[in-house]
C-alpha cells in the first residue's frame, strides 16, 4: 500500500486550518492481474471503472496482449492542491 504525506497545516490569520474536501483532488491507483499470464500492472487514474474497461477492451498498449485482467487492488487517493 503507498503511503500519503499527511497535510500540512495551514494558518488563515491566527487560526490553523487544514485543507477542506473542496481543495483535493480524488485519484485510484490500482492493480491489475492478468488472467492469462499472472502478471500485474499498476496504475493511476480519476475514474477507476472507465480505465478498468480500456484495459479489457484493449485500448491500452502496455496490457492488449495480456488480457483478461482483473482489478486486485484499488486504493483511494486524495492529493491536496496547493494553496
Amino acid at each position: 500500500m503507498v503511503e500519503q504525506e499527511p497535510f500540512k497545516l495551514r494558518v488563515v490569520g491566527s487560526i490553523p486550518t487544514w485543507p477542506s474536501e473542496k481543495m483535493c483532488s480524488k485519484y485510484f491507483l490500482y492493480v491489475l492481474k492478468s488472467q492469462k499470464d499472472n502478471k500485474h500492472y499498476v496504475g493511476i487514474t480519476k475514474d477507476i471503472d472507465f480505465r478498468v474497461n480500456q484495459h479489457n477492451w484493449g485500448k491500452v498498449k502496455s496490457t492488449k496482449a495480456r488480457r483478461p485482467l482483473v482489478l486486485i487492488h484499488p486504493s483511494e487517493l486524495r492529493v491536496a492542491s496547493q494553496f
